[in-house]
């Protein structure tokens, strides 16, 4: 669970060394969008895996790209990366007792999969977007 925190550090990092992204958005309305996604995706996922609701069903969900530039790309790295470490470290206090890492959950197009997958995805889903900044 600790990787949570070091791949947020991780992305931190990176964008506080980059010189821009590959795309649109700068630096910080990177970290921003994940920040959103742990908001509205990863943590009510987890809560709702976690209530033992059976097989738990969730589709896709992006955040609406200008909303999210409106949001974040005025800010600093600073102010965002707190918020980015304020909100994983909410998503490890809803893991900190988990003991059983096998419940299951459906997604749309993954399929079954369990919170440990999730857990991965989540980590995944960093690295590919810490892979946008270039230096």
């Amino acid at each position: 669970m600790i990787e949570l925190l070091k791949s947020a550090n991780r992305c931190i990092d990176s964008a506080k060394s980059a010189l821009g992204t590959r795309g649109d958005w700068n630096q910080n309305t990177l970290l921003g969008y994940l920040v959103d996604v742990d908001t509205e995706v990863w943590i009510p996922r987890i809560k709702t895996i976690l209530a033992s609701q059976p097989d738990p069903k969730f589709g896709w969900w992006e955040p609406e790209s200008d909303a999210t530039i409106a949001r974040y790309a005025g800010l600093d790295i600073a102010s965002v990366s707190v918020k980015l470490l304020e909100i994983r470290s909410e998503m490890l206090m809803l893991l900190k007792s988990v003991t059983d890492w096998d419940r299951d959950w459906i997604h749309e197009t993954r399929g079954r999969l369990t919170l440990k997958d999730l857990l991965s995805w989540v980590l995944e889903h960093n690295e590919e977007h810490r892979a946008s900044y270039w230096y």
